[in-house]
């Protein structure tokens, strides 16, 4: 039902802002992901994805543009699942398996947006800790 595709090293497998529809699994390879800060034009990097990871899994549930950059980091094999031909999938199997495919898509963003929030207090603490450490320096009699 799906494409197997290759990239080369540094290449753009989705762009921020696009349009495209899809479902991408690393089957070879590794690739980072990346959102773009508006405030400078900077490209940070939020995961480095190894074979066997999945991404693109949003957008298979809106029409919204892609929310990241995923670029290869060495020559990458990916098996790429269109929408439209999963949707067509789903729909010829089954209630059950829709059912079952989006459970796994809702407990892996649960699992991802449980890190981020994870990671995001670990940040906090460390920024607070440097900022603190950083002002007694600079006032020491305080």
């Amino acid at each position: 039902m799906g494409k197997i595709k290759a990239f080369a090293p540094k290449s753009n497998i989705v762009i921020e802002g696009q349009a495209t529809r899809g479902l991408y699994i690393l089957l070879h390879g590794t690739v980072s992901v990346y959102k773009n800060d508006r405030s400078n034009q900077n490209m940070i990097r939020l995961a480095y994805l190894e074979s066997g990871a999945a991404f693109g899994e949003l957008s298979l549930f809106d029409d919204a543009p892609r929310s990241a950059t995923v670029i290869s980091e060495a020559h990458c094999f990916l098996f790429c699942l269109d929408i439209a031909v999963f949707d067509d999938f789903l729909t010829t199997r089954g209630d059950n398996i829709r059912f079952r495919f989006y459970r796994k898509c809702a407990e892996e963003m649960a699992a991802r947006f449980r890190q981020q929030n994870s990671d995001y207090i670990i940040s906090q603490k460390l920024l607070w800790a440097h900022a603190l450490r950083k002002k007694k320096e600079e006032n020491p009699e305080s």
